[in-house]
């Protein structure tokens, strides 16, 4: 929802000039969808490679935990939760949605740019 680079109106804007196209939005800050985990929004872009498949029209994802996530997260319902909040919530998750929230944590732990000390 908040991204500096490219802001939610100019991916609608661009998206009617391509026929067919469809905006996936994510309510997190920034840029990267890796840059907050959302096993929604990951589910679609998987279905979009394996076979093509766009989201509906309109879609929007939440998050499970926020950058850096620590002790107090955000999840998809938007409250503040604790960690054990949070286990809780990802018990109700599918096997292959907890993996996959799992390999999107850990990408939202991994630095992806080094600078020089």
């Amino acid at each position: 929802m908040v991204d500096p680079v490219t802001p939610l109106w100019a991916a609608k804007n661009m998206s009617r000039g391509f026929e067919g196209s469809v905006v996936l939005q994510q309510n997190s800050s920034g840029h990267c969808s890796v840059s907050a985990p959302s096993v929604c929004t990951q589910k679609y872009v998987r279905k979009y490679f394996e076979d093509g498949t766009l989201p509906p029209p309109g879609t929007v994802c939440g998050v499970v935990g926020k950058p850096s996530p620590d002790s107090v997260s955000t999840l998809s319902l938007g409250t503040t939760t604790t960690k054990n909040d949070q286990a809780v919530f990802t018990s109700s998750m599918t096997v292959e949605e907890r993996e996959l929230h799992g390999a999107v944590l850990e990408l939202t732990q991994t630095p992806m740019a080094r600078f020089p000390p």
